[in-house]
């Protein structure tokens, strides 16, 4: 409002309560002036907004874009942890199973192993008490000789 106040132009009345008609022309030049200068700075304005609007525009769509991608990477990511769980469960499972197949294997295993050492006991024994009795029979020989 400072502006306009500033820029007001008083025109003086002269005889007759007339104005100078040189001053009035003079007035109206700037004011043509003032006005053409304003309507070159709108344009310019005008210019600006657009340009500024299209980028916003580009600017809008790329944050559409990046809004799209940080969703499709957060659904990835969130299936990938769900994918390796499940793998992890899976993989966890499977040697679960296995050790528990080895270690019935090694049950098994050592069971048959103890049979088998408890008949080798067992023919060691009767080798032993057979031998035994070998050698008393020698012994009886001998002493019947």
């Amino acid at each position: 409002m400072a502006d306009i106040e500033k820029n007001r132009k008083r025109l003086r009345k002269r005889l007759f309560n007339k104005y100078d008609a040189n001053e009035v022309d003079e007035y109206i030049c700037d004011l043509q002036e003032k006005v053409r200068s304003l309507k070159l700075k709108n344009s310019e304005l005008i210019e600006k907004i657009r340009d500024l609007t299209e980028k916003l525009d580009t600017f809008r769509e790329k944050e559409e874009t990046i809004r799209n991608a940080l969703f499709m990477a957060e659904k990835m990511s969130s299936s990938c942890i769900k994918e390796a769980r499940e793998n992890a469960e899976k993989i966890l499972l499977d040697a679960k199973s296995r050790a528990k197949e080895i270690i019935s294997n090694t049950n098994y295993e050592a069971i048959e192993q103890k049979d088998i050492l408890i008949k080798l006991r067992s023919y060691v024994k009767d080798y032993q008490n057979r031998m035994l009795l070998l050698f008393k029979d020698q012994l009886e020989s001998l002493k019947n000789l």
